[in-house]
């Protein structure tokens, strides 16, 4: 009597070719994973950052004060504060509270543009008083946005080549609405 047997298995050439197509989409795909992962950083930056500029302008309105969005530019320059201010009856400045209500970071790889470098340039300046050398969106009691003529475009951008959209535009009108491109 005689027995059959059946192997079972693959063979290594098999496993080669398996091994082989894997390493091909592998090559094919990762990169577009890490160009989309750096690029949701950019746009989640720019919606925290968008809502924040909101938030402030609903302060403003809400507890009838100044609010201001301060920024630095550059690369390495994460943070941005949101600050709560009211005049001073003396002097006619608006006099901000020491303590930021928040205070955020972008997501890393991802920072301010300098206004001044921007494309169109803003003219974006440090407007309040005394000077701390970061830039200032600032909005009245009534929403409506103090320093228009001086800040109403802010530019972020990504340090990453790869992202399909490298920078955003957010500009922002005298009433204060936001556009973004």
């Amino acid at each position: 009597m005689t027995t059959t047997t059946t192997q079972r298995g693959y063979s290594l050439a098999e496993a080669l070719v398996v091994i082989a197509i894997v390493g091909l989409i592998s090559v094919i795909t990762v990169p577009q994973f890490i160009a989309m992962s750096h690029g949701m950083k950019l746009s989640s930056s720019l919606r925290q950052f968008t809502s924040d500029i909101r938030s402030a302008r609903a302060r403003a309105i809400t507890r009838d004060r100044y609010a201001k969005v301060s920024f630095s530019s550059g690369v390495g320059n994460l943070t941005y504060h949101l600050y709560e201010g009211t005049i001073d009856p003396a002097t006619g400045n608006i006099v901000w509270n020491a303590t930021p209500w928040v205070t955020r970071n972008l997501q890393q790889s991802t920072y301010f543009v300098d206004p001044a470098a921007a494309a169109p340039a803003s003219v974006c300046t440090d407007i309040d008083t005394p000077a701390d050398g970061d830039y200032d969106i600032v909005f009245n009691p009534t929403g409506v946005l103090r320093n228009a003529t001086v800040c109403n475009q802010i530019v972020l951008r990504s340090q990453f080549t790869d992202v399909a959209h490298r920078y955003y535009t957010i500009n922002i009108s005298v009433p204060g609405n936001l556009t973004t491109k």
